[in-house]
């Protein structure tokens, strides 16, 4: 036994040490201590960690080379911190992504179908994990004929709603609504190497942010396949 002041050796029997004079704690007030301790940890565990959640950020780290939408692709926080991800379901008629966050894997946040039509593919984007009509949110499409890609996206009354200015091959571009800035896209918003970063205004809506997600995703898809068909 030791005493807790200075760590000189205590007998048994000792109340005060003998070196600096401190009190010497009882058996029972060490114990009531421990379990004081103990039953307090937890509690402040889960709030240095408490995890932020996908829908409420504005400011994302992604990674610059997708291999396969088999595999996850991660959204991250600017200092790294994974949110979470886009997962897709490659099938004959057409592919299926879906994002989740990783606070709640029992619900896609939202889902995105691509379908080939001719030399260029159309994504339709639903809220949620299912392609309902009434979950239908629009649509995104790209022009067949132009120097630099074109895309835009629609809402379900075939109206455009937002669009993309910019460089999307050089991943340096804007998305635009009503005419406004809403988001931006670059690989030198953040200096991590093999990834890209996404900046969007604080001022957007959950739902809004979630689906300018997927459409940065779904575009940086579309240059990943531009670049594999040339080879």
């Amino acid at each position: 036994m030791f005493c807790t002041q200075c760590g000189a050796e205590l007998k048994s029997d000792q109340k005060f040490c003998e070196s600096c004079g401190a009190k010497v704690a009882s058996k029972q007030e060490s114990t009531e201590t421990k379990v004081s301790n103990e039953t307090e940890a937890p509690t402040n565990i889960s709030t240095t960690y408490q995890r932020m959640s996908l829908q409420k950020a504005r400011e994302f780290l992604l990674r610059e080379k997708l291999l396969s939408f088999r595999d996850k692709v991660r959204v991250m926080t600017p200092d790294q911190q994974e949110l979470g991800y886009f997962k897709g379901k490659i099938i004959k008629i057409g592919n299926t992504y879906r994002l989740w966050d990783l606070q709640d894997e029992s619900n896609a946040l939202l889902t995105v179908h691509e379908k080939i039509i001719s030399l260029r593919s159309s994504y339709t984007f639903y809220k949620g994990g299912e392609k309902r009509d009434d979950k239908f949110i629009g649509k995104m499409k790209r022009k067949l004929v132009s120097i630099r890609p074109k895309y835009w996206f629609e809402n379900p009354n075939e109206e455009r709603i937002m669009t993309m200015k910019g460089n999307i091959w050089a991943l340096k571009f804007s998305i635009q609504k009503d005419g406004k800035d809403i988001a931006w896209v670059n690989q030198k918003l953040f200096r991590i190497r093999g990834t890209y970063g996404v900046k969007m205004d604080p001022d957007l809506d959950d739902d809004t942010a979630m689906l300018v997600l997927g459409i940065v995703v779904m575009l940086h898809h579309e240059k990943e396949e531009a670049q594999s068909s040339r080879y």
